[in-house]
């Protein structure tokens, strides 16, 4: 859901992506508030975010 709201955001304010810096879920958030540092799981990731499941990283070319 997270790529599609963006992808959503791209189209219709232009401004407003421009200004985003990082796309993450509310786990990934709370682990920057407890951190410091933006980071997200593979395993939390896979049904957000373009994943190659042959390799469990995130898919280069789909993020592209």
């Amino acid at each position: 859901m997270t790529c599609a709201r963006y992808l959503w955001t791209l189209r219709n304010d232009p401004e407003k992506a421009k200004q985003t810096h990082h796309i993450t879920t509310p786990a990934g958030w709370l682990a920057y508030v407890l951190t410091g540092e933006y980071c997200l799981g593979v395993g939390e990731a896979s049904g957000v975010f373009p994943i190659d499941h042959a390799t469990m990283d995130y898919d280069e070319e789909l993020l592209k």
